[in-house]
């Protein structure tokens, strides 16, 4: 018998069927990895993620800019930035301290009412366990003067550098995405470049559409709460438009606060506030989340929780905040890296029709 064989048609499925399978183990080989990195780096990669983003937002605002008076984009990047600085260094200024003493005055409004829902229903299980929560959650609001003073050199010098890397991304991006691009196999190169070019809109688009959420809830609740006489409106209103922020719990979230001081008013103005709180995540919901996700990646609800449980488990609090994000951008990774190039391009005859494709 000769060594050698001619191969025939039935060779064809098991060659397949082997790459295949060192295109899997290719692929848990990388997932294994970045996790690897993820363990290692942590607050490194979390931080130059939120670099991405932040250049990202100025990049899409500087592009706005420089349509009006056409301006370069590295001029108006750099305007934008300014003008945010400046922006948040005057609301800061300005805005501050009135905010940490309404913190303050919240923190001890809220304490008698938790007193007095431990009084009527400490002596059941499910009481206690919610009232261990709601202390827990109330003593973050103790001395908030404390903390905001006590912000550490490091953490102002990481967000300076933050700022400063960001700006310098967006007005000259390409010069940093070619180098990111170049650390690739040359066959590869094209397809690394579209892949970052998508997970680039993906974000800006999550961002625009976090920024609206967060907006909306915020109005609509500090109004609604002006309407229903509950004490400061305008604090609880941003804290609820700030921890929409959080896909899923974080509204839920940022309606506790509200709806305990609305008890400390009377039990008809906490049930009314509840019903504003629906109102809020119906439009927020039902009306500005399908206009934005047409625009966006589509992330099922399982992806978004359970991204929020691994990333936060990595970074924590951090994490949880920035989970939905991270998981935009490794879901496209995911369809354009693997799925669509394991389909071949028999198969991917209709992405140039898909929303994600043609809008941009």
């Amino acid at each position: 018998m000769s060594i050698f064989r001619r191969r025939t048609g039935a060779d064809l499925p098991a060659e397949q069927s082997l790459a295949m399978i060192a295109r899997t183990l290719r692929v848990l080989a990388i997932v294994a990895s970045v996790g690897l990195i993820l363990w290692l780096l942590n607050d490194l990669v979390l931080e130059l993620f939120v670099v991405a983003m932040l250049s990202l937002l100025l990049r899409g605002l500087g592009e706005l800019l420089a349509k009006i008076p056409r301006l370069p984009i590295s001029l108006a990047v750099a305007i934008v930035t300014l003008g945010l600085v400046l922006l948040s260094g005057i609301s800061v200024y300005y805005r501050g301290p009135h905010f940490i003493a309404e913190l303050q005055d919240l923190y001890e409004k809220l304490s008698p009412a938790v007193a007095s829902l431990e009084a009527r229903y400490g002596s059941t299980s499910w009481g206690q366990y919610l009232i261990s929560h709601l202390r827990t959650g109330a003593k973050g609001l103790e001395g908030p003067a404390v903390s905001v003073l006590g912000i550490s050199f490091g953490l102002i010098s990481t967000l300076v550098v933050v700022v400063l890397a960001a700006t310098y991304i967006a007005a000259a991006p390409r010069r940093y995405l070619h180098g990111v691009v170049l650390m690739f196999p040359p066959e590869t190169r094209a397809q690394v470049s579209r892949i970052m070019r998508d997970c680039g809109h993906a974000l800006q688009w999550w961002m625009l559409g976090q920024a609206i959420d967060m907006l909306a809830v915020a109005t609509i609740s500090t109004v609604g709460l002006l309407i229903l006489h509950v004490p400061l409106p305008y604090t609880l209103g941003t804290l609820a438009g700030l921890f929409t922020f959080v896909p899923y719990f974080g509204a839920w979230i940022g309606s506790v606060p509200a709806i305990l001081m609305a008890l400390t008013v009377n039990t008809q103005t906490a049930i009314w506030t509840v019903c504003l709180f629906l109102l809020c995540h119906l439009v927020e919901g039902y009306l500005l989340a399908p206009l934005v996700q047409r625009r966006t990646v589509d992330l099922p609800p399982a992806v978004t929780l359970l991204s929020m449980s691994i990333v936060g488990s990595f970074y924590g609090l951090a994490g949880v905040a920035l989970a939905t994000p991270i998981a935009a951008v490794a879901l496209v990774v995911v369809q354009e890296a693997y799925i669509e190039r394991a389909r071949g391009p028999a198969e991917n005859t209709d992405a140039p029709n898909n929303p994600r494709y043609s809008d941009r």
